[in-house]
């Protein structure tokens, strides 16, 4: 059942308050400018995690510095990953990484480039669905992905099957993953100060903001007989703002230092919506290409030719499923 225009709908005088709702609830719960799903917290964000105790190590610019100063972009970002990838021990191999890799291997941190530079694989400019990883924005974000793995070569390879471990390890300077990974990284990394920022300003980019595929929301069934009731009852149960101050409460525990915490702070007011996962095999499609411009090393455009006829044929069938 969709929540029809809560801004002004009532039930027995009381008003649904939709802007009291968080944007990644409106943009994730929606569909044709009607909203599906209600939630009153964000998810869990995706950024950066960093070895703090490694970067003075190195002799590195701390990220979150550069991040407050609006300099972590995409060439500050290649210009620290290159520094931190090294062979440390004299033997010709390079034995620490800038970035080991990511939840969910280098698709994942390629995907957060495409959305962090302002692109998408199925959303047009205009927010319409259209297969749009052609766009000049994606294809930019594939193109620096490309460059970090095959020219610079500051992303670990070959791919680990596990880039949290080697991250653990030492292996590497960063480690692209959610939120939720923090707690096992402090209790296998003793010793060492962690950092956490967003992922680098695109150059089409105008501000730092967290992408996230997953995220649970309440929804009511259309064959509820008590729909109306039910979203009352999920409307006035909501804690909202109250729960996101108990939320920043329970950060102070868990982050290691004030400036993961600002950072974590920021993330929650800046996190929107990866949309691409419902398409049926979205994600397989979105890897091949990430695996064609890595290890196969083919260009971003024409990877991205060779599955567009997939891509669309299943964004058509979607859009006529749900009709």
């Amino acid at each position: 059942m969709r929540i029809k225009d809560l801004s002004s709908r009532s039930i027995n005088g009381s008003k649904y308050l939709i802007p009291k709702y968080i944007d990644w609830m409106k943009a994730g719960g929606s569909y044709n400018n009607h909203q599906y799903g209600l939630i009153d917290s964000a998810p869990s964000p995706y950024g950066i995690f960093y070895n703090k105790t490694l970067v003075q190590k190195l002799g590195l610019e701390d990220p979150y510095e550069l991040q407050q100063k609006g300099q972590w972009n995409w060439e500050k970002f290649r210009e620290f990953s290159k520094k931190a990838t090294q062979d440390t021990n004299g033997d010709g191999k390079t034995d620490v990484w800038g970035i080991t890799g990511a939840y969910g291997k280098v698709k994942a941190f390629a995907e957060q480039l495409v959305y962090t530079n302002k692109g998408a694989v199925d959303k047009d400019s205009s927010g319409a669905i259209k297969f749009s990883l052609n766009s000049e924005n994606a294809i930019q974000a594939l193109q620096y992905a490309s460059d970090l793995f095959n020219v610079d070569k500051s992303i670990e390879q070959p791919i680990p099957e596990d880039a949290s471990k080697e991250f653990v390890a030492g292996k590497g300077v960063m480690y692209a993953g959610f939120s939720w990974e923090l707690g096992g990284l402090k209790d296998n990394m003793k010793g060492q100060e962690l950092g956490y920022v967003f992922f680098p300003k695109g150059p089409k980019a105008d501000k730092y903001v967290s992408y996230t595929p997953f995220g649970n929301m309440w929804m009511v069934s259309k064959y509820s007989k008590n729909a109306e009731v039910a979203l009352h009852i999920m409307d006035e149960i909501s804690l909202n703002e109250e729960g996101r101050k108990l939320s920043e409460q329970s950060w102070q525990q868990s982050y290691p230092n004030k400036e993961s915490m600002d950072t974590r702070k920021q993330m929650d007011k800046s996190i929107n919506y990866i949309s691409y996962y419902g398409i049926p095999d979205g994600e397989k499609l979105f890897e091949g290409i990430v695996k064609d411009i890595t290890e196969g090393k083919v260009s971003p455009a024409t990877a991205v030719d060779k599955v567009k006829p997939q891509f669309e044929a299943k964004i058509s069938k979607l859009l006529e499923e749900s009709k």
